[in-house]
């Protein structure tokens, strides 16, 4: 039998495939199934799903191995998975292994580290809020994290956890994944953060979907729907033609403005 791709969720069509391709009776399997079912129900099969996860190269296998820990499979071994795994999130697993399984934090701070894949600087918020990571060791992955999304791991830890909203501010700012835009209208809400500050991120933002959080800063926050009309005219990612949409219905534009919008996108 062919070898199945292994899947970031497990799900029924894939667990069968897996326990028939292991040697196994797929069908005890239902629908409503997760990894740690899978462990629970198979541990005759546990050796070969070992090695099939240390194997693969698609999917979540960070996430099954960590399930698998639960039922009889060494935590040593689950490492080893995580800290080889190029796909998935292996940061967010290394946490939890650190927090469920007893992994020491210092291998999953160095996996959180290392990790070129999944959302790191979440994972490292996390560990500081969960796992007895440092602030400044968390703070410090945020910073350097160029994948997942370090501005709301930012946001958050401002908000919730004591860091400054300058550094924040800083990390907002510096950006290049993520969604800044969005973050820094949480900003000004939740963190005391200058309008003008926010407004000139969003300006500025070159992902996300800045026309929609420039209506959103009219609608809760008080910036001008002037402004607000100008960030949607010269946006060019995100849905601008339905911000226009909701600056009509709920800011006093024009109905001939937004039209202008609609037909600028259409063409």
């Amino acid at each position: 039998m062919k070898r199945p791709k292994c899947v970031h969720a497990f799900d029924i069509k894939f667990g069968r495939l897996l326990v028939e391709y292991l040697g196994g009776d797929p069908s005890p399997i239902k629908r409503h199934w997760c990894w740690a079912d899978f462990a629970k129900a198979y541990p005759h099969l546990r050796e070969k799903a070992e090695k099939y996860f240390e194997t693969t190269r698609t999917g979540n296998p960070a996430q099954a191995a960590y399930s698998m820990v639960r039922y009889g499979s060494s935590r040593e071994w689950a490492e080893g998975v995580i800290e080889r795994a190029k796909t998935g999130d292996p940061s967010f697993v290394a946490h939890w292994m650190a927090h469920d399984h007893g992994s020491n934090r210092e291998w999953a701070e160095g996996v959180i580290e290392r990790s070129e894949i999944g959302n790191p600087a979440w994972s490292a918020y996390d560990m500081y809020r969960l796992g007895g990571s440092s602030r400044e060791w968390a703070e410090g992955v945020i910073e350097k994290a160029q994948i997942g999304d370090p501005v709301t791991a930012a946001y958050h830890l401002a908000h919730d956890c004591g860091s400054s909203r300058e550094w924040a501010e800083g990390v907002i700012e510096r950006a290049k994944t993520g969604n800044p835009a969005e973050v820094a209208c949480c900003m000004f809400n939740g963190c005391g953060s200058g309008r003008e500050w926010a407004e000139g991120v969003i300006e500025r933002a070159e992902i996300g979907n800045p026309a929609w959080d420039a209506y959103i800063l009219v609608y809760h926050s008080g910036s001008s729907r002037e402004w607000a009309e100008g960030v949607i005219e010269r946006s060019k990612i995100g849905n601008p033609e339905k911000a226009a949409r909701y600056m009509v219905y709920d800011c006093g534009s024009s109905e001939e403005w937004a039209a202008k919008i609609k037909q600028k996108f259409a063409s």
